[in-house]
């Protein structure tokens, strides 16, 4: 609540980490919006009204500035990580997923990356029992049209794995052409420096 100290701006986040050290990434990505939205210095409302496009470019670069820095914990001067093992957090097979929700004023602008979905619940006028569900973002897997074009257009491959414990077909997954990984079920995420490499973008949907 009241960020950047305006009493009408909210912020809402979820992130789900995956992977071996998944709850690291998650950790260190929610310290570092924190940081982002602290600091920035666009304003959102212009002639007191809400500026549409500041909004979602301060989400796009705040989805920018998470996934540099997430890759940069693989790098030789790794920004400090609270918790992190004495190895270091590897961000080559672990990552999380990256849902926002910006509020300003009542209007709710939605970033998502990842699998984790916004849903809107409203009660019926009159009947607080009676909760409608409306979806407010969609998931990003790999089985979608453009998701996997993008992905098979940089050199990953697409494909079902064996689910664990069945013999039925399970998700879609991303993998590397000549290697057994990654096998990331989701065409977005912020980590998972070795999907990204195939195709996996960090890039939001607003």
């Amino acid at each position: 609540p009241c960020l950047g100290g305006d009493p009408g701006v909210y912020l809402f986040g979820v992130l789900d980490g995956h992977g071996r050290h998944g709850h690291h990434v998650s950790q260190f990505v929610k310290h570092t919006l924190a940081k982002c939205f602290d600091t920035h210095e666009h304003p959102l409302r212009s002639a007191g009204r809400i500026d549409a496009p500041a909004a979602r470019m301060l989400l796009a670069t705040a989805c920018d500035t998470v996934q540099e820095q997430v890759h940069a914990l693989a790098g030789p001067n790794p920004p400090q990580c609270p918790g992190a093992p004495p190895g270091g957090v590897d961000v080559a097979m672990s990552g999380c997923t990256l849902l926002l929700v910006l509020m300003i004023d009542g209007s709710m602008f939605v970033a998502n990356v990842g699998d984790s979905r916004c849903v809107l619940g409203s009660a019926a006028p009159g009947d607080s029992a009676t909760v409608t569900a409306q979806a407010l973002s969609s998931d990003h897997v790999p089985s979608l049209p453009n998701e996997r074009a993008r992905i098979e257009a940089l050199g990953g491959v697409v494909k079902r794995g064996e689910a664990a414990r069945s013999a039925e077909a399970g998700p879609w997954r991303v993998y590397c052409s000549k290697e057994p990984g990654p096998g990331l079920a989701m065409s977005r995420s912020i980590g998972d420096c070795s999907a990204h490499a195939v195709g996996v973008s960090h890039k939001p949907d607003i």
